[in-house]
C-alpha cells in the first residue's frame, strides 16, 4: 500500500465524474471534509468526517447547518466522533425529512489549528443521480476572545454523482459483516471473490488516503488483520485486467471501538421551574469512538434497569439510596457511574424490609409446618 500526496481539501475526493478545486486560502475559519471514498454508487454508504481549520484563530463556539439534497442521500449516522468539541449545546443530529445536519458544540479554553474533527457522518446514497452538501447562511463560530466575537465560516459546496447500483466487487467480512455496526473484535477478516483474468491490488488502513499501490497482491482465501486498536479502516481493492490501468473496484469498512465510554459524574438538584421542584437527575459523557448508544438508570435495591434521557426526574427508591447510571456506546462498551440520595435514613422502609426477609425466611427454614398448618385447616373444615 502507499499514501498518495494529495491532502484533504475543502472538499473531499469522491467525486463521480467531478473534479472541484481547493478553497482559496484566506483570513476565515474553513469546514472541510474528508472520505476514503471515491465513487458513489446507489445504495452505498459512505463516511464522511468533518473538519475545521481556524486559520489561526482561536474558535470557542461553532453553529453548523449542513443541507444536504434528500432526493438522493440520506443520514444513516451522525456522532461527534473524535471532536476537539467537548461542550455540546446541541449533539450532532439530522433530519432526513429536511435534509439537514444540525450542531452546536463549544470547546473549554478554544481550539486553534488545521484538521480539527468536528463530527463524523454516515451517509446512505437511495438514488442515482446529481447530490449536493451545503451550508446553511447561519452558520458561524464564535471566537475565543472574552467576547465571542463573530467570525466568518467558509463552506465550499459539495457537488457530485451517485452511479447505479451493482458495479463494485462483492467484499465481505466474517469477522465484521455489517460496515454501519460498531464491533468489539479486534481482528478482522476480509474476503472476496476474484474473478478469473484479472489482477488485484489492496490496502487496509484507518487513514483515508492510503490506497492500493500498482503492484499484484496474492489473494489469499481470507485476509487477516490482528490487533487492531479502535477505529474506522478501509478496505480498499483495486483490479486490472492484462495492461489495463488500474481501477477502484471495491472499499469495505470496518469499525472497531473496544474503549468504554468517558468517565461521569451524575449530579442531583433541584430547579422550581423544572418537575414541579421534584429532584431531577443530571448525567452526560462521551465516547470518542463510536458515539454514545444510550442510558440506563437503576434506583435503589430492587427493580431492573430503565433507559432514560438526561435530566431524568427522580423518586426516593423503596428499598436502598444508590442510584446507578450505566452508558452505552454503539460497540455495546458500558461505564457505570453511582450516586446516593442523601436525607434522613427511612426507617419505616427498613422495618418493611425485615418484615419481608423474616417472611422468605420462614418460607425456606419451616416450609413443612406452614404447609401442614394450612393444609390441617382446610381438612377441618
Amino acid at each position: 500500500m502507499i499514501q498518495q500526496g494529495h491532502k484533504f481539501c475543502v472538499i473531499f475526493a469522491f467525486l463521480f465524474g467531478v473534479s472541484l478545486a481547493t478553497l482559496p486560502r484566506a483570513q476565515a475559519a474553513t469546514l472541510y471534509a474528508g472520505s476514503a471514498t471515491q465513487t458513489v454508487q446507489e445504495g452505498q454508504t459512505f463516511v464522511v468526517e468533518w473538519f475545521l481549520d481556524t486559520e489561526n484563530r482561536v474558535i470557542n463556539t461553532l453553529s453548523l447547518k449542513l443541507k444536504f439534497s434528500s432526493d438522493t442521500l440520506e443520514v444513516a449516522d451522525i456522532s461527534a466522533g473524535q471532536s476537539l468539541f467537548d461542550l455540546w449545546i446541541r449533539h450532532p443530529e439530522y433530519s432526513n425529512a429536511e435534509g439537514a445536519i444540525f450542531l452546536e458544540a463549544g470547546a473549554a479554553g478554544g481550539v486553534s489549528g488545521e484538521g480539527i474533527p468536528v463530527a463524523r457522518t454516515t451517509f446512505r446514497s437511495i438514488k442515482s443521480g446529481p447530490a449536493k452538501i451545503a451550508m446553511d447562511a447561519n452558520s458561524a463560530v464564535l471566537l475565543n476572545d472574552g467576547k465571542g466575537t463573530p467570525d466568518t465560516l467558509i463552506f465550499r459546496e459539495i457537488l457530485f454523482v451517485i452511479g447505479p447500483p451493482g458495479s463494485l466487487a462483492n467484499i465481505s467480512s466474517p469477522s465484521h459483516p455489517d460496515q454501519d455496526s460498531w464491533y468489539r473484535e479486534n481482528k478482522a477478516i476480509i474476503k472476496f471473490a476474484a474473478q478469473p483474468g484479472q489482477e488485484y491490488s489492496f490496502s487496509f488502513s484507518a487513514n483515508p488516503e492510503i490506497y492500493p499501490d500498482d503492484l499484484a497482491d496474492q489473494i489469499p482465501d481470507e485476509i487477516i488483520y490482528q490487533n487492531l486498536p479502535d477505529g474506522i479502516y478501509y478496505f480498499k481493492l483495486n483490479s486490472k485486467v492484462g495492461n489495463s490501468l488500474w481501477q477502484e473496484v471495491g472499499i469495505f469498512r470496518v469499525q472497531i471501538d473496544r474503549s468504554a465510554p468517558e468517565e461521569f459524574k451524575p449530579v442531583i438538584s433541584t430547579d422550581p421551574s423544572m418537575y414541579d421542584g421534584k429532584p431531577f437527575i443530571v448525567f452526560s459523557t462521551v465516547d470518542k469512538t463510536s458515539g454514545m448508544l444510550h442510558y440506563q438508570i437503576r434506583k435503589g435495591l430492587i427493580g431492573g434497569a430503565t433507559l432514560v434521557r438526561g435530566p431524568y426526574p427522580l423518586n426516593r427508591p423503596l428499598f436502598g439510596n444508590t442510584i446507578r447510571i450505566e452508558a452505552v456506546d454503539r460497540a455495546g462498551n458500558s461505564r457505570i457511574a453511582e450516586i446516593q440520595y442523601e436525607g434522613i435514613f427511612n426507617w419505616q422502609r427498613l422495618s418493611l424490609l425485615i418484615l419481608i426477609i423474616l417472611i422468605i425466611c420462614l418460607g425456606i427454614f419451616y416450609p413443612d409446618n406452614i404447609i401442614g398448618k394450612r393444609s390441617e385447616t382446610k381438612f377441618s373444615s
